[in-house]
């Protein structure tokens, strides 16, 4: 029996947080097992519950494989790796010393050596793979804070308010883009915005002596849904944040800056779960306006049809899926 489920990732300004919050949405799920979570000095865990034991593994792969085999025994676990680095060599390797092995992807890889992809993209298996696949919202990494809010009930309302967010590092500075775009439209009573790392000072010399503009950072889970659930509307990315407002019951315009996100973004625009701005790279005032427009104008019947689609898909089973999941491989 595997009792040990070690997950492992690495977040930084550079490479955003989201590998780290999806492997923390997944810890937060899975129970009567021994948890750790091992990533690099070099990320940011700051965030990180007081709960979660953490090691630091060495900067290199080869060293970090005979580190885990030194820590960890085979026979005893399970290894939950996220990150575009566990390739193909470094999965092999690891199976062949007897180790369990998923594998996070939002891509769709052409070979892998694990015996679980996990791919959290809304699609359908495409590949001829020697394992389990599982794709999908079903299996989405959410923290249970989301998953628990995901079970109630969502209600037609006016729309006041806008949450906005583009991840931990925002290097393309797409929230001061859509902040001000926002603000010199006055579409909402007030904006709060999830801060990344590198435009917090910015976004605070963009609003300047505004009283309706919120700038917040460092959030756990329930302070994240309790500014979720201040607003109406989100804009966000195709990524973990997507799936956390929809959780959420917000009426969501989203789109990518990043190509790991075009499967996620497809698969909901797909679905009538989000509506779509494709690349905000590349994001015009006009199409933001005429998306929220489309929003705020509709009936009660259609935010109604809306809402219980959004139910459809986040149902609050992930939990209990994921667990089912693990407990195959033990």
């Amino acid at each position: 029996m595997r009792n040990k489920l070690i997950f492992r990732a690495d977040g930084n300004a550079d490479i955003g947080l989201g590998h780290l919050y999806r492997l923390l949405g997944f810890h937060s799920l899975i129970s009567q097992m021994d948890h750790y979570f091992i990533t690099r000095k070099s990320s940011l865990i700051h965030f990180f519950p007081n709960d979660i034991e953490i090691l630091f593994c060495p900067e290199s792969i080869e060293k970090e494989i005979e580190w885990i085999k030194e820590v960890f025994p085979a026979s005893e676990s399970i290894i939950v790796a996220d990150g575009y680095h566990f390739d193909f060599k470094y999965q092999s390797e690891l199976k062949s010393l007897g180790y369990k092995l998923i594998i996070i992807d939002d891509f769709i890889q052409e070979k892998y050596a694990s015996n679980v992809i996990l791919n959290p993209a809304p699609i359908s298996a495409t590949m001829d793979f020697k394992g389990i696949e599982v794709f999908g919202i079903d299996h989405a990494l959410l923290r249970t804070e989301f998953i628990e809010i995901s079970k109630l009930n969502r209600k037609p309302r006016e729309i006041k308010n806008c949450f906005i967010s583009f991840g931990g590092s925002d290097l393309n500075k797409i929230s001061i883009k859509v902040s001000q775009m926002l603000l010199e439209e006055n579409k909402f009573e007030e904006l709060h915005v999830l801060a990344g790392i590198s435009v917090e000072n910015e976004l605070k010399a963009q609003i300047g002596s505004r009283n309706n503009v919120f700038i917040h950072k460092n959030l756990n889970a329930n302070q994240l849904i309790s500014v979720m659930q201040k607003c109406e509307i989100a804009i966000v990315p195709s990524s973990t944040i997507s799936y956390e407002v929809l959780c959420c019951g917000l009426f969501v315009i989203s789109g990518t800056y990043v190509d790991n996100q075009n499967l996620i973004y497809n698969g909901l625009l797909e679905r009538n779960l989000i509506f779509g701005l494709g690349d905000f790279n590349k994001i015009k005032k006009l199409n933001l306006i005429e998306a929220i427009d489309k929003i705020i104008e509709l009936s009660q019947s259609k935010q109604n049809v809306y809402l219980e689609n959004q139910k459809k898909f986040f149902h609050g089973q992930q939990k209990e899926n994921l667990n089912n999941l693990i407990s195959s491989l033990r």
